[in-house]
């Protein structure tokens, strides 16, 4: 990663394009994708710095270091029915509802590397997209499951509701693709907005079915300053 920056910072200097540098921040919606669960969107938000390493007076680099917090939430309720015997030698039916919630926040370092295209002279209304790679840093989720059950027809009584939690795992590591559009102001400010889709399995462990792992999906907005350019 570092030989790259400074193989970019040796390219910019061939040119008359100004490189920037300076903070940034934003705030958006986050969840998991590619899982047959239904998912509710959770409130993400990022901040770090910013690196635009110009290539030409219209193409750059932009890479940097984010912190992005990120996540999922689930609710969901199920019924099913089953049989079981009774003190008189039959069978009573039971009706039994499963209920899965979840909450999970997840904080990354994130890594892109976007080609930037730029309308004007390395700023203006600029268009970008490239890799990006994570490193999961701090991770809090819980899923709780409950069980409730009502006697549909016989003469038992229903069990008591039984309740279990268990810790999600989650991987270290994640691979994005992230790809987004913005605008360069003359003075100091860039703002923009970005969609992230990533390509590796979030969850970990046995708990959940490797095809309900899900892949991290962020769409974000943001503003940053721009130092040491025009």
């Amino acid at each position: 990663m570092a030989l790259l920056i400074f193989l970019f910072i040796l390219i910019a200097s061939t040119t008359n394009a100004q490189f920037y540098f300076g903070p940034q921040a934003g705030i958006g919606v986050a969840t998991l994708k590619g899982t047959e669960i239904e998912m509710t969107n959770q409130f993400a938000y990022h901040g770090g710095l910013m690196f635009n390493i110009p290539i030409t007076h219209h193409i750059s680099i932009m890479t940097g270091g984010l912190y992005s917090s990120k996540g999922f939430k689930y609710d969901y309720v199920t019924q099913t029915r089953t049989t079981q015997a009774n003190g008189s030698g039959g069978t009573d039916t039971l009706l039994v509802e499963t209920g899965v919630k979840a909450d999970a926040t997840l904080g990354y370092l994130d890594i892109p590397i976007m080609l930037t295209y730029y309308l004007g002279d390395q700023g203006g209304f600029f268009i970008q997209a490239g890799p990006q790679f994570s490193y999961l840093l701090t991770s809090s989720a819980t899923v709780t499951a409950s069980a409730t059950y009502s006697v549909v027809s016989g003469t038992s009584t229903a069990p008591a509701p039984a309740e279990t939690t268990t810790d999600l795992e989650f991987n270290k590591s994640d691979l994005s693709l992230i790809g987004g559009i913005g605008y360069k102001l003359p003075s100091f400010l860039l703002v923009y907005a970005r969609a992230t889709t990533g390509f590796m399995k979030v969850i970990d462990g046995d708990y959940v079915a490797d095809e309900n792992a899900g892949e991290n999906f962020t769409i974000e907005v943001g503003v940053g300053l721009t130092l040491g350019g025009k």
